[in-house]
């Protein structure tokens, strides 16, 4: 039998020897790009948002052109950045005694420099029928100054293991007359899909290596997403995880996405016990786990589990598909290309969460919480992702900077030069 047949809720997880050598970090040489131009390929991690420091000609469809200066799903703050460095020097992240610590901490309203780069200019909010932004923010000042890690074209990886040591804050009002409910604070430890620079619309190199969306299963070129563990709920001992996707005979950004979310209850407090959080992504299977332990377990989508399929361009937008074939990707040897995922760590704030298990978390008929005067902290020991080296079809299962490499490789120490 297929090996994620053992992926149970309940059950532990996968033994370490179905997994081989991929990525790994305890901040002991924390490696951080240090370039602040566009485009940087120097380091193991990106600050800040991740559509920040994209290459030169890359047009990032989703999220318009902030960069650092983040607005998307109405969060009110900005991502320092190695491209957007404060004028004052400040940084929201550093390495304390091994251990990452990322912070997100109210904008100074005395400190000009401080409102200065805390300007938010962009679109945020959710894309229409025609892929249109409903709203834009112009010279808005945000509430907060927060912190990003990615492993954004540096590190990804199709199926295998993710997982993190890290304690989180918490916070969403339930009663906005409930001073200490008014905190919407959502830490996240979550995935993406990974989307090479320099191919085109069916995954393949482009002359100009400009092109960075290749064709997703709909219109809208937005991007698959596993968040493994957010901390937004009520108190330190609820959890929230979700696998976002879209169903391959969707047409249209809002056509065929699909969420599944679940709230998990603890018996720790995320907030005070370290804890490890992960998920294991297979072709058959994807499960999600805490200390060890799978707490979600969904069927794994066709756009992840049976490879990425063939587009017809579009010819009014060759980015996006027209349609799709019965085909599939292919590597120049034939071997078939399956979507890839990197990591990302973030503490966001005040947003447009939505309704999860009927409750609202953020917006309410309207209403915005004031921000609050918190400077709330995310703790992480280390991060790993194991390629799955038992019944894996994707010979290319590893990404270092954009280039494939074999799934039984040494990882990223091997590669990334």
């Amino acid at each position: 039998m297929p090996v994620w047949d053992a992926i149970v809720e309940g059950a532990p997880k996968l033994d370490s020897s179905h997994f081989g050598v991929g990525f790994y970090e305890d901040w002991i040489d924390y490696d951080v790009n240090q370039s602040n131009g566009p485009g940087a390929t120097d380091g193991k991690w990106r600050r800040g948002f991740y559509l920040d420091q994209m290459p030169p000609g890359g047009n990032a469809d989703w999220g318009g052109s902030f960069f650092g200066h983040t607005a998307v799903n109405n969060e009110r703050q900005h991502y320092g950045s190695q491209r957007y460095r404060h004028p004052d020097g400040y940084e929201g992240i550093h390495v304390q005694d091994g251990i990452l610590v990322m912070q997100s901490r109210p904008v100074d309203k005395r400190n000009f420099r401080d409102m200065d780069r805390c300007r938010i200019n962009g679109v945020y909010g959710q894309l229409d029928s025609a892929g249109n932004s409903y709203s834009a923010l112009n010279n808005h000042l945000a509430a907060y100054y927060g912190e990003s890690l990615t492993t954004h074209h540096r590190y990804s990886q199709s199926f295998g293991e993710f997982e993190a040591r890290l304690r989180m804050p918490y916070g969403a009002y339930l009663d906005p007359s409930d001073v200490l409910q008014r905190k919407c604070v959502f830490p996240a430890w979550w995935l993406l899909q990974a989307i090479p620079v320099g191919r085109d619309i069916n995954g393949d190199q482009t002359a100009d290596g400009s092109t960075w969306m290749p064709a997703k299963f709909h219109a809208g070129n937005i991007v698959t997403e596993i968040d493994i563990l957010e901390g937004f709920g009520y108190d330190a001992y609820q959890a929230h995880q979700t696998l976002h996707y879209y169903l391959e005979n969707s047409s249209g950004p809002n056509d065929g996405a699909w969420q599944d979310a679940r709230t998990v209850f603890l018996d720790f407090d995320m907030w005070r016990d370290w804890f490890t959080a992960g998920v294991h992504v297979t072709p058959g299977k994807i499960g999600m786990f805490i200390n060890g332990i799978y707490t979600y377990v969904i069927d794994t989508p066709p756009e992840i589990g049976d490879g990425m399929r063939l587009a017809v361009p579009d010819p009014l937008s060759p980015g996006k598909p027209a349609s799709f074939t019965s085909g599939y990707q292919l590597h120049p040897d034939g071997n078939k290309r399956y979507m890839q995922f990197f990591m990302l760590l973030n503490v966001a704030r005040d947003s447009s969460l939505g309704v999860l298990s009927g409750k609202q978390y953020s917006l309410d008929a309207g209403y915005m919480p004031p921000p609050h005067q918190d400077t709330v902290t995310m703790y992480v020991d280390w991060v790993q992702a194991k390629p799955l080296i038992t019944d894996n079809p994707d010979t290319y299962g590893i990404m270092v900077r954009d280039k494939y490499f074999q799934t039984h490789s040494g990882g990223w120490a091997a590669n990334e030069s």
